[in-house]
C-alpha cells in the first residue's frame, strides 16, 4: 500500500480546533476585601516545625518601623469563610 506524501505547507495551515463558549466564568485575578480577625486561620500547610530564633527580633523591627510591604493576600474559601495566608511563617513580612 502507497503512502500518499503529505503536504505540510497545507497541513499547518488548517484551522485548529476552537474553544467552546465559556459559561459562568470565577475571575482568577486578585479581589480587594476587608476581613475581620476572626475570618483568618493559620495554613494548615506551613511545614515548620519551629519557631524561628529571630522571630522576636523581627517583631519588635515591625512594631517600630512598620511594614516594608504588606503580606500576601489571604486565600479564602468561600464555603467556610475562613481566609489563611497565602505565605508561610512570619520571614517573608520582615523589613530588612
Amino acid at each position: 500500500m502507497a503512502h500518499k506524501p503529505l503536504n505540510l505547507g497545507a497541513a499547518i495551515m488548517q484551522p485548529g480546533r476552537q474553544a467552546s463558549a465559556a459559561g459562568n466564568v470565577v475571575a482568577l485575578g486578585e479581589t480587594p476585601m476587608i476581613l475581620t480577625l476572626d475570618q483568618l486561620r493559620p495554613n494548615p500547610d506551613n511545614p515548620r516545625t519551629t519557631r524561628n530564633p529571630r522571630y522576636d527580633d523581627i517583631k519588635n523591627s515591625i512594631h517600630a518601623r512598620g511594614w516594608i510591604r504588606c503580606p500576601k493576600s489571604p486565600v479564602c474559601r468561600t464555603v467556610s469563610r475562613m481566609c489563611i495566608s497565602s505565605v508561610t511563617g512570619e520571614t517573608p513580612v520582615t523589613r530588612y
